[in-house]
């Protein structure tokens, strides 16, 4: 786990909010700046000090839980 638990909101006072757990607000900040996700791999290992296959895993269940959610879309 990359931090504490993170709400999303789907936007707007009366959508709905997703929990993402052990994300942390760091992951989430690599979203906003657009790096891809090897980056913010890149990027959180060094500020973590967490293992690289760990923060991946996290990573790739942040983007996961993203796109589920439908607040982020894959890229073709």
């Amino acid at each position: 786990m990359l931090g504490p638990d993170l709400l999303v909101s789907e936007g707007g006072a009366t959508r709905r909010v997703q929990l993402l757990t052990g994300c942390g607000p760091d992951v989430w900040r690599c979203s906003e700046e657009g790096l891809t996700l090897g980056d913010a791999v890149d990027r959180l290992v060094r500020t973590t000090g967490a293992s690289s296959t760990v923060v991946e895993r996290d990573v790739l269940r942040f983007a996961t839980s993203l796109v589920v959610a439908g607040l982020a879309e894959l890229e073709p």
